[in-house]
Order: structure tokens, then sequence, then C-alpha cells
């Protein structure tokens, strides 16, 4: 369980009087490896700024990821790489640079016929 508290619509630091408290559940992201080959994170979650992410492919394969609004529509951002079977990847989403609004979107990775989704919640 997670505790956000926030002052002015602003995270406050711990110690500081808050004004809202909100108490969330999030799944731990490492049970997704067991059901679908990727070894895939996306943090913080929820972000303000930048979102980085990591994954491993077991074998030498394309891999494509994409940050999609809450439909599924056209790609906010996406990106190709060449995944070496056995190393993590890497890379950070610029997210405030891409203009969006607050909200949940959804980062997908895709690699042939497997993909795997998670939800973000950017709150600027």
């Amino acid at each position: 369980v997670y505790v956000i508290r926030w002052r002015d619509g602003v995270p406050t630091p711990e110690g500081c009087r808050d004004t809202f408290t909100q108490r969330f559940t999030l799944n731990s992201p490492a049970l997704r490896f067991i059901t679908n080959g990727f070894n895939f994170y996306a943090w913080p979650n929820p972000t303000a700024d930048r979102l980085s992410w990591k994954f491993k492919t077991s074998s030498n394969e394309t891999v494509e990821l994409a940050l999609l609004d809450m439909l599924g529509q056209d790609p906010l951002w996406e990106t190709r790489v060449e995944a070496r079977g056995g190393i993590t990847e890497k890379g950070i989403i610029s997210v405030q640079e891409l203009g969006i609004s607050a909200g949940q979107y959804v980062l997908r990775l895709r690699s042939g016929q497997r993909q795997e989704q998670l939800k973000i919640l950017y709150l600027p």
C-alpha cells in the first residue's frame, strides 16, 4: 500500500502538513515476468516528468515500445529497440515534453505476437 500526500496539488515531502491523503495499492511489476516472458518495468509510477523503463528478452529481437492513451489510439511516443537476448535494455521518456494532460496512459511493449502493457499515471 502506497500513501500520497498532497498540498495545493503538489506532493509534499514526509513530515510536511498535508491537506489530502489517498491510499492505493499497486501490483508488483516483478510478477509480470512469470506470465509474459519480459521483465518489463516502468518507474516512477505515478510520474510527473520523466518515466524510466527497462525490459529483458531471452533472444535477439526487435521490440516496439509505445505510450498510448487509455483507448490505445495513436501513439503519443514510440521507439524501436534491437534487443539483445539476456541483456537489460533501458530508456527514459520525457513525458512532460509530450504536452499531454494529466491522466492514465498505457506503456505497451510488443515483439512479434507477444505484448505487455503497463498502466501509467501522469500527474504533472
